[in-house]
């Protein structure tokens, strides 16, 4: 997140997330991974939105938009991975206890 506002180090963060993805998305839950691969894809393009907000004075509001959605699924992993892990411990608590 502390990068994604910087074009030129976003990239360099994408690629280190990228390859932590190609040695671990199978352990990660469906909706994390799903949350984890589209971070990686907005996260590249987010400065793309803010500057095309400088330079289209026309279509505001649907680019403030559009900067909203990227950013809500940019941090999205941050808020689904604990969810899921909260969950699947609860869910084994339950199966533990049912023994």
């Amino acid at each position: 997140r502390s990068n994604v506002h910087e074009k030129d180090e976003i990239f360099g963060v994408v690629i280190k997330a990228q390859e932590w993805w190609k040695n671990n998305c199978l352990y990660l839950l469906p909706k994390s991974r799903a949350a984890f691969y589209n971070c990686l894809v907005f996260a590249t393009n987010h400065r793309d939105y803010i500057d095309s907000h400088k330079r289209d004075r026309n279509n505001i509001k649907e680019i403030d938009d559009k900067i909203q959605d990227s950013w809500d699924i940019i941090v999205a992993p941050g808020k689904v991975i604990p969810q899921e892990l909260e969950l699947l411990a609860f869910e084994d608590q339950d199966k533990f206890f049912k023994s």
